[in-house]
């Protein structure tokens, strides 16, 4: 009987879990995990703090799931350190696991720059259960709150803090909001959107450190001198994969666990899957991805032939109730082709290499979104439908 452990308990760990059951119906299926909380959707951890959802409304995989399907689950447990050569972990309680093959989709941690590393109560990062809970005890007792970074998460959890009641400032590095997924136009698009709905920001705004007051935090400073006040201080800069595990195993990293087309390590009977990992110089780092690569790690464990082909970059969120896609290649510097279409508070920018569709952005409307996400995927070339794609009121039925 082969013995599968899976050190993670998220997306990608998920996936394969379910795919090693599919195609091994006796072996061993252990899952390390150091949260306290069967398999829940981690995007809807916004919701919670808005006050919209439970945590319970977040679970996908009740601990019923784990045991009808023979999963053994150890909540609450860190692994520590990988060996290889005894093909064994060890957790920080001195537990040593045994395996057979081995899959790390331990995720990633929050990313805080240093000017916001501090022992000062009231400044906080938002990745798992235990960060949402501290968050939401720490605002009760607060009237407003600085948000730093204006990327997917920050912009979520500002406008999640406001439905909070709060009064909200994001402060972002970049001259721009979400310059990973809106080109210039877009963003200032989205910036006016979200100042009338009663967002706060400070764009092109560098950190310098966290204002402090008898042990709490009262706002930070910039680099230009200027101080934001505020009661409480949320870092959103970012997700670090977790690499600690796979270096401790001798594993390949740069700026992610190195993997195949196979999701296999440089270490024999070791698969990495999920926000930890790079292919081909590559990181991902969303829900899709680290299911489907999750997927293929489980299939090469179990015997499989699967491989990872790449997931095509697709971002979609509602901000204040506010709908945006961003996927594939947005040309934010107008290197290539690109076909604009304008209408009152929509902004939609479909990106075209030689004719083919290779990225889009849809702000204020999602009218034939997925269509356009399987079309990019596709390659499919449609320059012969440059004015229909220019009409706003497109919905891309006859791509």
């Amino acid at each position: 009987m082969i013995k599968y452990v899976i050190v993670g308990n998220g997306a990608a760990a998920l996936s394969a879990a379910e795919e090693i059951r599919k195609n091994d119906g006796e072996g061993a299926i252990t899952i390390l995990t150091d949260e306290q909380t069967p398999f829940y959707y981690r995007p809807g951890l916004i919701e919670v703090l808005a006050g919209r959802k439970d945590i319970e409304d977040l679970i996908i995989r009740p601990q019923t799931w784990y045991e009808t399907n023979r999963i053994s689950v150890q909540y609450n447990s860190t692994v520590i350190s990988v060996d290889p050569e005894a093909r064994s972990l060890l957790t920080r309680d001195g537990e040593t696991v045994p395996y057979d093959r081995l899959l790390l989709s331990n995720g990633g941690r929050s990313n805080v720059p240093p000017p916001y590393r501090t022992e000062a109560d009231g400044v906080f990062s938002l990745r798992d259960v235990r960060d949402l809970e501290r968050i939401v005890e720490y605002s009760d007792t607060v009237d407003s709150v600085i948000v730093v970074g204006g990327g997917l998460l920050g912009l979520e959890c500002a406008n999640a803090m406001m439905e909070r009641g709060k009064v909200v400032t994001v402060v972002e590095y970049f001259s721009r909001l979400l310059p990973r997924q809106l080109d210039h136009e877009g963003s200032r698009v989205l910036l006016d959107m979200l100042e009338d709905k009663g967002l706060g920001f400070l764009l092109g705004a560098e950190g310098n450190g966290v204002l402090e007051e008898d042990g709490k935090a009262v706002g930070i400073s910039l680099k230009n001198g200027d101080d934001v006040r505020g009661d409480m201080v949320i870092v959103s800069a970012g997700v670090r994969g977790r690499l600690d595990l796979a270096q401790s195993a001798g594993c390949e990293t740069d700026k992610g666990v190195k993997v195949d087309e196979k999701m296999a390590t440089t270490v024999p009977d070791i698969w990495a899957a999920g926000d930890s990992i790079e292919r081909e110089g590559r990181l991902w780092g969303i829900w899709p991805a680290s299911q489907q690569q999750g997927k293929i790690a489980g299939n090469r464990m179990s015997g499989g032939d699967l491989t990872y082909r790449g997931t095509v970059l697709s971002t979609t969120l509602k901000v204040a109730s506010i709908s945006l896609s961003s996927m594939g290649n947005i040309d934010a510097d107008g290197v290539l082709d690109s076909v604009v279409a304008r209408k009152d508070r929509l902004y939609r920018k479909i990106v075209l290499d030689d004719g083919i569709l290779v990225g889009a952005i849809f702000l204020g409307t999602n009218a034939g979104q997925a269509r356009v996400q399987r079309a990019i995927a596709d390659e499919v070339d449609v320059s012969d439908k440059r004015e229909l794609i220019s009409d706003p009121d497109y919905d891309f039925g006859n791509l």
